[in-house]
């Protein structure tokens, strides 16, 4: 099952069933005729990804048979041929990288992956893994280029690197390697993350250039595992690897210096290329971080200062910009380049700055840099809402950056000159409050840009003027000024404008404006330590060879390396069924379907636990499908044949099978389970014992097979294996989510 953005719907694949079932979870409605005649075998398809790049969403054939292909804004379907596998697949995964889609084998040692570009399929071979091995899910992690496959049957959690360069190749080796991974399990560990906390590095990506107003804004590209800052008054791009500690200002140049043609940047998974809004540039700058190149489109005038802030929507796949210097929203549609401009009824020569949205609504919000109020947008209809949220004053510079965090719900703008509090919105509420900073503050652009930190679950605001960036913990409501100092070092005003999460390592990116350095906020593991360090041109380099393990085999110009880590099992012949990572701990959760507890892996120690989640008794099939939930930071379980949801908090290490119980002891009721952010809730489609829709409130723990109903009485109807990235998206189910995430960041 898949939540497609753009319409606002769920998506799941029939595996006996003859029609696609679509749901409406803003209306609660089923749909099971739109996408219906699919009369081929019984054993059809269980999984659908979204595949960004086209808009559409693909299923490949659990047995032999044909790949379905979906267009949800038309209705149109196509049965494309495919390449046959030896076994039935169990579950898929949309990889950015290459952008294609890979089904792992139920049984043996093939994957199959498919282009949707040139709808061609081919089958890749492993010999590293073993034909009686079982798999129930496999996912794809940005930050190690790998996939991982679900031990199921199989007593090994098993990993393949899809990683082109054999440098990265070599590092990934060295890396198992180092972590134990491909050692013995190692049952010891029992103990929950005694805390995640950042650090500051302000030494390794040293030297990039003079005191000059150089970059603003940034963003993280996936395809690439790269960071990308906008030339404000730079001759280039400037890229940063952060995994090599490089940073490269020669392939993206030719640029101009001087004139601050642009200060914001957004990714656009759609096209897989990024784009720069006009600061005072006439054009739009186009960056394809794949091929290295850039272009011009557009000419939207000479005006200074246009827009600050640039962010993509899902729901209309555009990016929408942050009217700064020019009462208009810059809308840019990436699959035509075609522009256009929405105006607001606004005055003064500097308004808002930043854009932040809201995954449960789709709204886009406007951070107040000199305006009396903050800006709510939609891009679903285009309407602008500058009154709501005003009386914030007419005092110039308030705030200068805006950043969504999950784990409230709500919004945080920093200050900048004029302002000594952090901006909080709460957009259920339509109401804004105000956290106070006490000590360092003040100065000119005190803070520019914030950004959120799934690892930490904190938000950090780089420090423009002052000497310490700013950490706001959403949870407690308090402001930390003293904990992340930048050093004397680097003084002066607008050192850094604009920071972004990077997946590929785990850490913040602050842009390098007038500072020396790129400022890198890192979260370590089991750590009191919070130290800056910054990247540079001349900045040390990973020397880790090549670990002897694994076995390589080829399919085209990919290399594929296979690992094995052993886990083991106290019960059953199904063990776990499904996986999902949780960013508060930084493990991996695999629910158990047979096994007593549920099997806890740790990438950084290379070991695994089944056994401080246990008690979970002996009844055979009991969950299939795990996910993480950000509002509540638990993970849930999707009961099979147990009679509650497993809930799962991994910070307490406590499991709970009541809150969330009384549902029926059928037989394979539920299979899989998926969080929509539009209505906060999970879904969990009836695979063979149940008829109705599993919906349950994680906040307000309530269950409700009442509403979505009269599904169908027949065997294995829908099934969810994995739920594809669609911007808002997230892979989980009966796969392992980047579990490796900042690996090479410690």
């Amino acid at each position: 099952m898949v939540y497609v953005a753009s319409i606002g719907k769920l998506f799941a694949a029939p595996r006996t069933e003859q029609a696609v079932l679509v749901i409406d979870p803003i209306n609660n409605v089923t749909d099971t005729t739109t996408l219906s005649g699919l009369t081929l075998t019984s054993n059809k398809w269980s999984t659908l990804v979204f595949v960004p790049t086209t808009g559409k969403l693909v299923a490949l054939p659990r047995a032999s048979g044909p790949v379905l292909v979906i267009d949800p804004h038309t209705n149109n379907t196509a049965l494309l041929p495919a390449a046959a596998l030896g076994a039935a697949t169990s579950s898929m995964v949309y990889m950015p990288t290459d952008g294609q889609v890979y089904a792992c084998a139920v049984v043996g040692n093939e994957i199959l992956s498919f282009n949707p570009e040139s709808n061609v399929s081919t089958v890749i071979r492993s010999p590293q893994f073993l034909n009686s091995n079982q798999h129930s899910g496999i996912a794809y992690s940005p930050n190690t280029d790998e996939l991982y496959l679900t031990p199921f049957g199989a007593r090994a959690l098993e990993i393949v690197s899809l990683s082109a360069p054999a440098e990265f190749v070599s590092r990934l080796q060295a890396a198992h390697t180092r972590a134990g991974r491909l050692g013995p399990t190692q049952l010891e560990y029992a103990q929950s993350m005694r805390g995640v906390s950042d650090h500051v590095d302000t030494n390794s990506l040293r030297g990039i250039g003079p005191n000059v107003a150089k970059w603003a804004g940034i963003a993280c590209c996936n395809v690439t595992r790269k960071c990308y800052s906008a030339p404000q008054t730079a001759d280039a791009v400037l890229v940063m690897d952060l995994g090599s500690r490089r940073t490269d200002t020669a392939r993206l140049s030719g640029l101009g210096v001087g004139g601050e043609k642009w200060a914001s940047i957004a990714y656009a998974p759609t096209t897989r290329k990024l784009y720069l809004a006009p600061y005072s540039h006439p054009s739009i700058l186009v960056v394809d971080p794949l091929a290295n190149t850039t272009g011009l489109v557009g000419n939207l005038g000479g005006a200074l200062r246009k827009w600050a802030g640039l962010v993509f929507a899902p729901e209309t796949n555009k990016l929408y910009a942050a009217p700064h210097g020019v009462p208009l929203i810059l809308v840019i549609n990436p699959n035509t380049n075609a522009t256009e401009t929405i105006p607001i009824a606004a005055t003064g020569s500097i308004l808002w700055n930043g854009i932040a949205r809201v995954p449960s609504t789709g709204m886009l919000y406007s951070a107040p840099q000199d305006a009396n109020a903050v800006l709510i947008f939609s891009p679903a209809t285009n309407a602008t809402d500058s009154t709501t949220l005003d009386g914030l004053g007419s005092t110039p510079n308030k705030f200068a950056g805006i950043a969504y965090a999950p784990t409230t719900g709500k919004l945080y703008c920093p200050p900048s000159i004029g302002s000594t509090v952090v901006l909080v919105i709460d957009p259920r509420r339509n109401s804004t409050a105000f956290l106070a900073i006490r000590g360092t503050g003040g100065g000119v652009n005190s803070w520019s840009g914030i950004a959120f930190s799934p690892i930490s679950h904190k938000l950090v605001a780089a420090p423009a003027d002052a000497g310490v960036a700013l950490v706001v913990d959403p949870i407690t409501n308090t402001v930390d000024t003293a904990s992340l100092v930048v050093g004397s070092a680097e003084a002066g005003s607008s050192k850094w404008l604009g920071i972004a999460f990077d997946p590929s390592t785990g850490s913040l990116v602050a842009a390098a404006n007038k500072a020396f350095d790129v400022l890198v906020v890192e979260s370590t593991v089991n750590s009191t330590l919070l130290r800056p360090f910054t990247l540079g041109v001349d900045g040390p380099t990973l020397n880790l060879t090549a670990a002897s393990s694994g076995l390589m085999c080829s399919a085209g110009v990919v290399q594929h390396t296979a690992y094995s880590h052993p886990v083991s099992v106290d019960f059953g012949a199904r063990f776990f069924h499904g996986a999902a990572f949780c960013p508060t701990t930084l493990r991996v959760y695999a629910a158990p379907h047979d096994a007593t507890a549920a099997l806890v892996y740790n990438p950084f120690t290379g070991t695994s636990d089944n056994h401080t989640l246990g008690n979970l008794g002996t009844l055979a099939n009991k969950w299939a499908g795990i996910t993480f939930v950000p509002t509540t930071g638990k993970l849930y379980a999707a009961p099979f044949s147990a009679r509650s949801v497993l809930v799962i908090n991994p910070r307490s290490n406590v499991t709970d099978t009541q809150v969330l119980g009384g549902l029926d002891s059928r037989f394979a009721k539920w299979s899989g389970i998926v969080y929509v952010p539009t209505t906060q809730k999970l879904y969990s489609p009836p695979y063979s014992g149940a008829t109705a829709m599993l919906v349950v409130d994680p906040v307000s723990n309530v269950s409700d097979v009442t509403t979505l109903i009269n599904l169908g009485t027949a065997t294995q109807k829908w099934q969810l294996r994995v739920i594809a990235r669609c911007s808002r998206l997230s892979a989980l189910s009966s796969a392992l989510l980047s579990f490796l995430l900042g690996l090479f960041s410690s």
